[in-house]
């Protein structure tokens, strides 16, 4: 009989320490927001020669597509730890063009990469709407690049630029971060900030770079 009730009790005190740690991870689930987001990256290219060769050389930025997964662990009311996952679009022209006759060169530059990062946000305002600062550090890992090269005599040239661009970039991010909460699991969440990138896209560092991001996702708490 004492070997039933000292089995028992066994049991039962096993049950509750499991439904104890079960309820302690469900409280730390419950502070972590996954989104879906989207959002796009417009490069400043800059730094770079204006004239070669004759040719005036002019680069420009284009609006590239960056989506992926968002994740958010708030620690406070007041501060969020972000992080995340995505693939990110890099793209932008180059136009060379020679002033004393009709010729030019017009390229289109296609680069792709993942991208994870680390960061935070302070918020200075919570409620239905939070809104505060963010700061990330961001890791761009080089998948693909390509140059599409279109000249005056309609010829177009197809160039694989992967082995001369730099195959990691790095970039601190600081700007403002809005979320709006819809309910109890779901926000809606929109940021915008401006990229120091630490290093240039291409190795020889033909140009440096800079850009400004805008993101936005859709929020769902455990």
């Amino acid at each position: 009989m004492n070997k039933v009730f000292f089995s028992a009790i066994a049991l039962i005190l096993s049950s509750l320490s499991l439904f104890s740690q079960e309820t302690i991870k469900k409280k730390k689930a419950q502070n972590i927001y996954f989104a879906p987001s989207i959002g796009t990256e417009i490069m400043n290219i800059k730094k770079y020669t204006s004239s070669t060769n004759g040719y005036t050389v002019m680069y420009k930025g284009l609006p590239s597509l960056r989506y992926g997964l968002d994740m958010n662990i708030k620690k406070s009311e007041k501060l969020v730890i972000q992080t995340g996952l995505y693939y990110s679009a890099k793209n932008l022209t180059r136009n060379e063009t020679n002033p004393e006759n009709s010729n030019y060169y017009n390229s289109r530059f296609r680069n792709r990469y993942l991208e994870s990062l680390i960061g935070g946000t302070y918020n200075f305002t919570t409620g239905r709407l939070d809104a505060g600062l963010y700061g990330n550090f961001n890791f761009s890992f080089l998948t693909s690049a390509s140059e599409s090269r279109l000249t005056e005599t309609g010829n177009s040239y197809t160039y694989n630029l992967k082995p001369y661009y730099s195959k990691m970039l790095g970039s601190f991010e600081p700007g403002l971060n809005f979320n709006y909460n819809i309910n109890y699991r779901l926000s809606f969440g929109l940021k915008s900030g401006y990229r120091l990138y630490f290093n240039s896209l291409p190795i020889k560092k033909e140009y440096s770079q800079n850009s400004l991001l805008v993101q936005s996702g859709v929020f769902f708490k455990f």
